[in-house]
Parts: C-alpha cells; structure tokens; sequence
C-alpha cells in the first residue's frame, strides 16, 4: 500500500482505488471493491475480509475463494486526469441522492400513519365499568335480573378488582334469598359459581398479566423507536423547508448575480469606451500644448526683436537731441 503522505498533494481527490477478491473457480464470482477520488486515505473504507464475503464462506473450500490455502487479490491505482469534471458528476450524483432522501421521509410518514395504537395490557386498563354492576349491590332487585346482569356481563368488567366483592356480594344473596327461583341444574351452577369465583378472577388475572409482561418490552421498544422516528420525520420536514427556503434564496441570489455580472459587463465596456476616449483627448491636448508652446517661442522672440528695435530707435532719437 502506497504511503499517503508520499504522494501528490491532490491524490486524495484525484485517485480511484479497486480491490478484488478473486474467485479461482468461477471467475464471474469474483468480489470487487472500488474507492474513489481518495476516499482510502481519507475516509474508513469498506475493505476487508468481513466485507467482501463471511469468514464461512470465505474458509469453504467449494466457494473458490480459498484454494489449496491460497487466496487472490487484484489491486488497481488509476488517476483521474480530469479532476473537475469528476468532481463536477460527484456533484451530480449527490443532487440526485434528494430523490432518495425524499422517498425515505415517505415512507416513513406513511408508516406512522399506518401503526396502530399499543393495546391495552390489561383488560381493565380501558374501561371503568363498576357503574354498570351497582345493581348487583342491591337485595331488593329480582334475582332473575341480578344472575341475568351477572351472566351477559363482560370478563373484562368482571375481572376488575373493584368489582369482585360486589359480585361476591350479590352471587350471595341470589343463594341466600332466591336460589329457590332456578332449577336444581341452575342452583348447583350458582352454588359452584359463587366459591370458584374468586380462583377464576385470579387465575384470569395472573394471565392478564403474563402476557403484559411478555408483551410489554416489544412494545415499549417499539413505542421508543417510533418516537425516534417522528422525532426524525419532523427533522425531516423542517430541514426540508429550510432547504426549500435556500433554494428559494439561491434563485434570488442567482437572479441577482446575474444582474451583477450584466451591470458588470455594460460597466467594463464603459470604461473602455471611456479609455479610449481618455488616450484620443489625451493626445490631442499634448498636440495642442506642444503648439501653444511654438507659438509662444515664436511670439516672445518676435516681441524681443520689436523691443530691442524700438530700443535702438528711442536712443538713436535720443542721441539726436544731447
């Protein structure tokens, strides 16, 4: 393995890395691997033994991957020779990983819509009934009313702990005040009924709550791991409105920018219109200032020669007269 502190400074980026697990009996078996623009030295790799193929199959001889203790590898180090344009579809590849991104939140969503809510872990946990029982608290009412309120009620009511002393209660004033009003057959049943009761309650009881025990940690992982999810789902959601919120941003950016580079290019062909009209007057005022100044030699001299032939007059004239 090359050194990655031996190699161009760039390698990093520009390189492509493969890796395969040859298979000495059928060929089309063979397990590749690649890595690109070097992610081998700057990220963890999925290279080794474990990741191409399971230690067990890997040791199985008629698998062909170990022949007479010996395995093959083939190893490839290319170079991208142009590094932006790879880089350029890398960019692509991740844009297009928004599709993915997008069907993963939902699925997700619908899933949550579809979970049901837990059920109840107990039958009592859902209901408070002991209203629909007070008139098995009464003696007064008929025992054709009371045994028929006993039978149509519902296990889930009669196995609420609130409720058990009151049917007690009433199973005995039916047999001690109105048994006489059933057949024997029914008697013997209300009898039997009345001092297997509280076994049955029990026993019902102690299923209730074997099963909340066996159920309660699946459901209970469950709960959390949809709590996380919504948790996630809402994530989701905000950071995609912030990133519809960006994009929104770059339009205006983009709309912008291109004003910008417009104005940008009215700006340089102005300033070189102004240029060129800076050298062309530039250079006719240099004209005209070297003009001026011959024309200025030629006036002062043209003045020196009329001052100094008015001079010798006015002394001559003055020499006439001393």
């Amino acid at each position: 393995m090359v050194d990655s502190s031996s190699l161009p400074r760039h390698c990093g980026i520009e390189t492509k890395y493969s890796l395969a697990l040859i298979n000495q009996i059928d060929n089309n078996k063979t397990i590749k691997k690649e890595s690109y623009w070097g992610h081998i030295f700057t990220r963890r790799n999925n290279f080794g033994c474990c990741s191409f193929i399971p230690l067990k199959k890997f040791y199985d001889k008629s698998e062909g991957y170990l022949v007479d203790d010996t395995c093959l590898f083939e190893a490839e180090l290319s170079v991208i020779t142009n590094a932006f344009a790879a880089s350029h579809d890398n960019c692509d590849q991740a844009l297009n990983v928004g599709d993915h991104v997008e069907s993963a939140h939902v699925e997700a969503r619908l899933f949550l819509e579809s979970l049901t809510n837990k059920p109840s872990s107990s039958f009592w946990e859902s209901n408070s009934p002991t209203h629909e029982l007070s008139l098995l608290k009464g003696h007064d009412t008929s025992a054709t009313i009371i045994f028929d309120m006993l039978i149509s009620t519902p296990l889930d009511i009669l196995v609420d702990p609130r409720n058990e002393t009151a049917i007690l209660e009433s199973l005995s004033a039916v047999i001690n005040h109105n048994l006489h009003l059933f057949s024997d057959g029914q008697a013997k049943e209300i009898m039997n009924l009345k001092t297997t009761f509280p076994q049955l309650m029990q026993e019902c009881r102690s299923s209730i709550e074997i099963k909340r025990r066996s159920e309660h940690p699946s459901w209970s992982t469950l709960e959390k791991t949809r709590s996380l999810l919504e948790d996630f789902v809402k994530t989701g959601e905000g950071i995609r409105a912030e990133v519809e919120e960006l994009n929104n941003k770059k339009k205006e950016l983009e709309a912008q920018l291109k004003v910008i580079k417009s104005n940008s290019l009215h700006v340089k062909e102005e300033r070189i219109e102004v240029s060129r009209q800076m050298e062309f007057h530039c250079s006719l005022a240099m004209e005209q200032t070297a003009e001026i100044v011959a024309k200025d030699a030629k006036v002062n001299q043209a003045n020196k020669k009329l001052e100094h032939s008015l001079k010798s007059k006015w002394a001559a004239t003055r020499d006439l007269f001393s």
